[in-house]
């Protein structure tokens, strides 16, 4: 599935990582917790706002 190209964005503008890179990272920690990571994609939502004014955020 991966992650919402949105979301994607926000953290690249944020941590200057590829989405590759990021998406890399992400599928590691999934699987090494064995579980769905909720709390940065609900702050990079709250980034999201500020980072892209006019965007509508998915819920």
């Amino acid at each position: 599935s991966g992650l919402h190209p949105a979301v994607c964005l926000a953290i690249r503008v944020n941590t200057f990582l590829s989405c590759s890179q990021y998406h890399k990272m992400y599928r590691t920690v999934k699987a090494v917790t064995g579980r769905q990571i909720f709390q940065p994609l609900h702050a990079l939502r709250t980034a999201e706002k500020a980072l892209l004014p006019g965007y509508h955020p998915f819920e």
